[in-house]
């Protein structure tokens, strides 16, 4: 009987205090930080990219590798407000109608080298 209790005590002390985890969260900053409010992130190959509110072409959209922050291409020409991946491909939604050079309207893709403009669908509106 004692023993019976002893393993008892013993399976309901892993089970209460053995399988607790303790994890400090621990926050750092981004580089030197953002030069403008961040409106979305996502990570896309490895990396962070980030869009922001920002007008100051071509610094729209960065990413972070874990040790730099940096411009993605030549940028947009004004704000990133949307990031989500398909295809492979980053699709870019924001307030701009300039996407790596390409005249395009509000919306573009991102295929880790280069930008693509999608087409004039959606002239004239922000995506977020």
């Amino acid at each position: 009987m004692k023993i019976s209790i002893l393993i008892l005590f013993v399976i309901t002390s892993i089970i209460l205090f053995g399988t607790k985890k303790t994890s400090a969260q621990v926050w750092s900053a981004v580089g030197s930080g953002l030069n403008a409010p961040a409106l979305t992130m996502v990570e896309y190959k490895g990396l962070l990219y980030i869009g922001k509110l920002n007008f100051n072409f071509p610094d729209e959209i960065n990413k972070w590798d874990g040790v730099s922050l940096t411009g993605v291409g030549t940028g947009t020409n004004g704000p990133v407000g949307a990031l989500i991946i398909h295809d492979s491909l980053l699709y870019i939604g924001g307030g701009f109608t300039v996407a790596g050079g390409n005249a395009t309207a509000d919306v573009a893709t991102w295929d880790g080298n280069a930008y693509s403009a999608i087409g004039n669908q959606l002239n004239n509106f922000c995506i977020n």
